[in-house]
């Protein structure tokens, strides 16, 4: 599936780990996100039925994680991606360039 695309030895790897890795992630991210999200509507039905609110430093901690852990992960192996397909082109452009010389 790859020959269509013109990319040296390195780039090919590196986009195949991300694509592995982001394949293997998505589900696991899914399912975790489910889960915790769960749990967070038990915790936060609880605080409700107790007049008490989590605090903000609790709320701040939880979404980062949830948030960052997981976007922060798609956009590295998007950056990836992008950076291999990117390094590929330029060196069909150099090998072009050989060729008109």
């Amino acid at each position: 599936s790859w020959h269509h695309l013109y990319l040296n030895e390195k780039c090919k790897l590196i986009t195949h780990i991300c694509l592995q890795i982001t394949g293997w992630l998505h589900p696991l991210t899914y399912y975790w996100v489910a889960y915790t999200g769960h749990h967070y509507n038990l915790l936060r039905q609880a605080t409700i039925d107790a007049k008490t609110l989590p605090s903000s430093l609790d709320e701040f901690i939880f979404n980062f994680i949830l948030v960052g852990v997981v976007s922060g992960s798609m956009i590295m192996a998007l950056i990836l991606l992008l950076w291999g397909f990117r390094f590929g082109g330029s060196t069909r452009r150099n090998d072009l360039e050989v060729k008109k010389q």
